[in-house]
């Protein structure tokens, strides 16, 4: 594995991102999980559980759209728990909206994981993956906001869920900016 030097979560040199995981394959159990400390308080529970394979979490230090951290889907056949931070590979993006607007979701895959850890394109997914990572989006947003919406719209490549790491790393450094200045 490539020498990684810790950026806010993203080496920059190499684009593996460190994901704080709040939802563990094959659960429904939903954590907030501390960026700082690690320790994690259960937020609720889903109906639906992730589906085999997928982890949902967060990359700390960046700020999507709408105002919180940016949400990975990460791929990885491993036992990992809510809590645990991984280093993982952005192969992706699914391009997505909500009631509040941008609500995109990273794609990444478990550099520990021998099964996913080789692919770099979010085309190089397992047949099904993609339409089941779509599925899982729609179905969570309803559970966990019935009043809500979510409208996916296409997948882009690794460039694409990079540059948005970028201007979400972006953000969050200028956000700290503003607040050292008031």
């Amino acid at each position: 594995m490539a020498m990684m030097q810790k950026n806010n979560g993203l080496a920059s040199a190499t684009q593996e991102a460190r994901v704080l995981l709040e939802i563990s394959s094959g659960s429904g159990e939903r954590y907030k999980v501390d960026p700082e400390s690690h320790s994690k308080e259960l937020r609720g529970v889903l109906k639906t559980p992730l589906p085999k394979d997928l982890h949902y979490g967060f990359l700390g230090h960046t700020q999507a759209e709408d105002g919180d951290e940016l949400d990975i889907i990460v791929v990885s056949s491993r036992r990992i728990e809510a809590g645990d931070e991984i280093v993982t590979r952005p192969i992706g993006m699914l391009i997505s909206y909500d009631e509040r607007g941008s609500d995109d979701k990273i794609i990444a895959v478990d550099m520990l994981d021998a099964t996913y850890s080789h692919i770099k394109e979010i085309n190089e997914l397992p047949e099904g993956m993609r339409g089941t990572i779509w599925e899982y989006t729609i179905s969570s947003k309803y559970e966990s906001s019935p009043d809500g919406f979510v409208r996916p719209e296409s997948f882009s490549g690794s460039e694409a869920a990079k540059d948005k790491i970028d201007g979400a790393r972006k953000r969050w450094i200028l956000g700290i900016e503003k607040r050292d200045m008031a």
